[in-house]
């Protein structure tokens, strides 16, 4: 993945107090591809915006969805939401550039119909305004989606703050893990750090080089070479140790 310039980096991010905009993806991603993945939100929650067309037609330019209920299904359990959240939120933490985390995303929020339905706007669905009391007590549920949430993303950002691997300026390789794995190396002259994500509700397996690593998320080591398995949704940060380098 290239730098654009040696002055500047990429602004990432998931979720932000607007939706999620489909013109961008126009002309990347084919027209009905769009339209499939729209109807799917929408059946699972999502509002869509939409705008008129010269010819009299509306075209889809904006999904309204809280980033928790974009990547799952209304009949999920609260365990596999979270799953599919923070795999994603890895990427985002992982990936060359500056990542932003939405609020939103960070208290765990779901759906704010309350919020549209008061505003008549779709864009509330996503801007829920909270009561200090009620958010503070709301988080403090250990057993709770937000306070699940709450705990695991702030865990990853003070562990992405913490890897200088992480850097802007550190070049990333992105590596063959087949339909269900995405896979990255961030490189340095001395260090090297594999990242690993499942995608999928299915387990899958990468080969993994030989050496010495340490997932920096656990702590667990592993050593030698051989095949690393990825429970669904699982995801590694693999940072190989000095003495094998």
């Amino acid at each position: 993945m290239k730098r654009l310039f040696k002055q500047t980096t990429y602004f990432n991010f998931l979720a932000s107090h607007d939706g999620i905009g489909l013109n961008p993806i126009r002309g990347i991603v084919p027209e009905d591809e769009i339209l499939s993945l729209v109807h799917l939100l929408e059946e699972e929650g999502a509002l869509v915006s939409y705008k008129e067309n010269p010819d009299g037609t509306k075209s889809p330019y904006e999904v309204n969805v809280t980033y928790m209920d974009a990547l799952n299904q209304k009949s999920d359990e609260d365990d596999l939401r979270l799953k599919r959240f923070l795999v994603a939120h890895s990427i985002l933490l992982t990936i060359p550039g500056v990542p932003a985390v939405y609020v939103q995303s960070v208290l765990g929020s779901r759906n704010d119909y309350e919020g549209v339905e008061k505003t008549q706007h779709n864009r509330s669905i996503n801007r829920k305004k909270y009561e200090y009391d009620v958010i503070t007590s709301e988080l403090a549920e250990e057993t709770s989606l937000r306070h699940k949430t709450f705990d695991a993303l702030t865990k990853l950002i003070q562990f992405r703050k913490n890897e200088p691997l992480f850097h802007p300026d550190v070049k990333m390789d992105v590596l063959d893990g087949g339909e269900a794995l995405f896979v990255m190396k961030r490189v340095n002259s001395e260090e090297e750090l594999i990242v690993l994500h499942n995608l999928t509700n299915e387990p899958a397996h990468f080969d993994i080089e030989e050496g010495s690593y340490m997932d920096i998320l656990s702590g667990k080591s592993y050593r030698g070479s051989g095949t690393l398995k990825l429970d669904p949704y699982a995801f590694y940060w693999l940072k190989q140790t000095k003495e094998e380098q």
